[in-house]
């Protein structure tokens, strides 16, 4: 149960980077209109776009493992003296660190496609004749984040629904 809550708030967390990613993605319109308009593929737009989501990723999954350092010491340092000896030294394995690595780089990659793909299809001409810094909200990008919304919304409300019947179990 508390696998499928963390996987849930992992849920939440990367559609809330990739509603931010879209965004991003909105501002920066005329930026990635100019590149088309200079001759650069939609190829290499995608991946310069979905290597700063996965480095995005990858950042926040190495500040995770850090957290989760500083919190197996602070665990360890509010053990009882008298039974030291008695508690297993709690440590970081090695196969969870590489798992929740390969998890922050896969979780970059997949939640950086959605905004790579919908912002390396930019017009060029109508983005290159807007006057304003600010890029217009077509329907479509409109839709898509409402429907990111939508899920942030339904797994969170999963997740307090699934903490208070845990909290009541116990």
């Amino acid at each position: 149960i508390l696998m499928v809550v963390v996987g849930l708030v992992l849920l939440i967390a990367c559609s809330n980077a990739a509603n931010l990613l879209l965004a991003r993605a909105a501002s920066r319109r005329q930026e990635i209109a100019v590149r088309l308009a200079l001759g650069a593929s939609r190829y290499r737009l995608l991946r310069q776009l979905l290597s700063e989501s996965t480095l995005l990723g990858l950042i926040s999954g190495v500040i995770g493992l850090g957290m989760a350092y500083q919190g197996c010491e602070l665990l360890w340092s509010f053990r009882p003296a008298g039974v030291e000896n008695n508690f297993v030294d709690p440590k970081l394995d090695i196969n969870v660190l590489v798992f929740a690595l390969l998890v922050s780089l896969l979780t970059g990659l997949l939640f950086g496609i959605a905004p790579a793909v919908q912002s390396s299809r930019a017009d060029v001409v109508e983005a290159l004749k807007e006057e304003a810094r600010t890029a217009g909200r077509s329907r479509r990008n409109v839709n898509f984040r409402n429907c990111l919304l939508v899920g942030q919304v339904a797994l969170t409300l999963i997740c307090l629904t699934t903490a208070a019947l845990l909290l009541r179990s116990i």
